[in-house]
């Protein structure tokens, strides 16, 4: 296993606890490694309407939940 310092790594999992995609982001907000999905988009968090930059990750093909 390589340690990287400095990355979070987001799973994204379905009820039943089974991986549907994983992206890691580096300290500089980049996302470097992605598993079933990719990065569609960087905006402004209009969900819970903060400051914060907002990452749009869309699935590689359809995820049936």
């Amino acid at each position: 296993m390589v340690k990287k310092r400095n990355l979070i790594v987001f799973e994204i999992e379905d009820y039943y606890g089974n991986t549907v995609m994983a992206f890691t982001v580096d300290e500089k907000g980049n996302v470097v490694k992605t598993e079933n999905c990719n990065l569609a988009d960087v905006d402004g968090d209009y969900i819970f309407d903060t400051d914060a930059p907002l990452y749009r990750i869309q699935a590689n093909s359809k995820v049936l939940f």
